[in-house]
């Protein structure tokens, strides 16, 4: 939780009541006073302690033990990366690490805080400036640990043990780690599991139903969801501010170039962070960068339909992706809700039959109808409806009355939600017609598309099938006008 900082508030003070009295419990690390830790005018009281930092922690002392001398940690802009030194200050300072060092030099952008504890057990934090001859001292010395946090300031030379912590944007960072060959690890961002139990403990007063609502346009990105925004908030919790920032990168059609291809993560970060997070390895190693949400996925291909449409083929042929999923869908409900089209289709009660047949779309004149859970026809439309963007809807993406319609573009797409999927198919046995679930695929997997299991609604477990329930695929090739 974070605090304004009070100009009465001594860091010597607040450091010797953190050696003495800080601790970790549930995931959440407390103190009797605030933290030794000027963070942007804040000071901090408690914090959640994301596995990411226990996970890293390990693997920085271990490479210590093994002389290495050089860290980079970065990630997102947003995801806590700053707070990963309040987790080092303690493992140090606690004797929970095999690294054992005198000082700790702690850089914030412009601003140098020694953090010294000596033989007589006498705690000091005291404030530096760059250029006096003290830091050029210190630094040199084994038994020094020297932490760089932001992007402004650029390093000072070291021979000591240093871990620069910033985001991928930082011209410095990317410096640090070519001329030292350091080894880096990106944190990820944060599940919503990470979210709840954060706001639990630390962010009480910030509605649950805000943090999903938030979580579902940002995703994982703490600042975002956790933030004292002095700001308008609409009925959802969405600050002004945010999504005025948010609106304009999905307007930029720059952004949107990068999220087709993306380039150099240096160049990602400087603009459309918002859009794009840093999507990491089970090792902590940087792996790709993936759009941020399905909200921002979805705003994404409808805004800029014309030029992601042409780039569909780009994002089909690498592997399965959020913006591939709902580029697809928008692109098939375009195409199914005019209709008037031919398409290649395939029977799969019979695993040995690969012989495929023409379908023709239905042509509607009537506008196209969205639904919900809540809000399925009461009896079979005349019409083509579309569920609305909404996740908790894992049955099916359309309703005709020629059947119901699931867009993919992966190998397999289990078969969810069969509640909902049981009054469906009611519709059309009402009307003595047999209930049709047709997967609509990219080409390539047109013909591999095998007959899909029914699970639960979370989960992998199988359950019982619709036995009425006929299931199809057709093919839906890129590029129908």
């Amino acid at each position: 939780m974070k605090r304004k900082l009070s100009a009465s508030n001594d860091l010597t003070v607040c450091f010797t009541s953190f050696v003495a009295d800080a601790f970790i419990r549930d995931r959440i690390m407390f103190c009797k006073e605030l933290f030794p830790y000027p963070l942007n005018d804040y000071e901090i009281k408690t914090f959640y302690v994301r596995q990411c930092y226990i996970d890293v922690f390990e693997l920085l002392t271990a490479r210590i033990e093994r002389g290495k001398k050089k860290f980079g940690i970065s990630g997102t802009p947003g995801v806590g990366k700053s707070m990963f030194f309040l987790y080092i200050l303690f493992r140090v300072l606690k004797g929970e690490s095999s690294f054992k060092p005198k000082k700790i030099m702690y850089q914030n952008d412009l601003e140098f805080l020694c953090y010294e504890f000596s033989t007589e057990n006498e705690l000091i934090v005291k404030k530096y400036s760059r250029h006096e001859a003290y830091m050029d001292t210190v630094l040199q010395k084994a038994d020094t640990l020297y932490i760089i946090d932001g992007n402004e300031g650029s390093p000072i030379s070291s021979r000591c043990i240093t871990v620069f912590i910033s985001s991928p944007g930082s011209n410095d960072y990317k410096r640090f780690i070519m001329q030292n060959m350091a080894t880096e690890w990106y944190f990820p961002v944060w599940t919503l599991d990470e979210l709840k139990a954060c706001r639990d403990n630390c962010y009480q007063g910030l509605p649950e139903e805000f943090l999903k609502e938030r979580y579902l346009m940002f995703g994982g990105i703490a600042r975002f969801i956790f933030w004292d925004w002095i700001d308008q908030i609409d009925r959802n919790g969405i600050p002004q501010k945010l999504a005025t920032d948010l609106e304009c990168a999905l307007n930029d059609e720059t952004a949107v170039r990068n999220i087709v291809r993306p380039p150099q993560l240096l160049k990602v970060f400087n603009t459309i962070h918002s859009l794009l997070h840093i999507i990491v390895d089970r090792n902590y190693r940087y792996s790709k960068v993936g759009v941020a949400s399905d909200y921002i996925a979805h705003e994404i291909c409808v805004r800029h339909y014309n030029y992601m449409i042409s780039h569909l083929q780009t994002f089909l042929g690498g592997s399965p992706s959020v913006i591939s999923r709902h580029l697809f869908e928008i692109y098939g409900n375009r195409v199914f809700s005019m209709g008037g089209k031919k398409l290649n289709c395939r029977d799969l009660q019979n695993e040995n039959n690969q012989e495929s047949f023409e379908i023709y779309l239905q042509k509607f004149d009537l506008p196209t109808t969205s639904f919900r859970q809540n809000t399925i026809p009461l009896a079979l439309p005349t019409s083509y409806y579309e569920t609305s963007d909404d996740d908790t809807f894992p049955a099916i993406d359309a309703i005709s009355p020629q059947g119901m319609f699931q867009f993919t573009v992966e190998s397999e797409h289990p078969i969810r939600g069969i509640q909902v999927l049981k009054k469906v198919c009611k519709l059309f046995k009402d009307q003595q017609k047999e209930p049709k679930l047709f997967f609509v695929v990219p080409t390539h997997q047109f013909s591999s598309f095998k007959k899909q299991v029914f699970v639960g609604k979370s989960g992998n477990s199988s359950v019982q099938e619709i036995q009425e329930l006929k299931q199809y695929v057709l093919e839906l090739p890129v590029g129908i006008k």
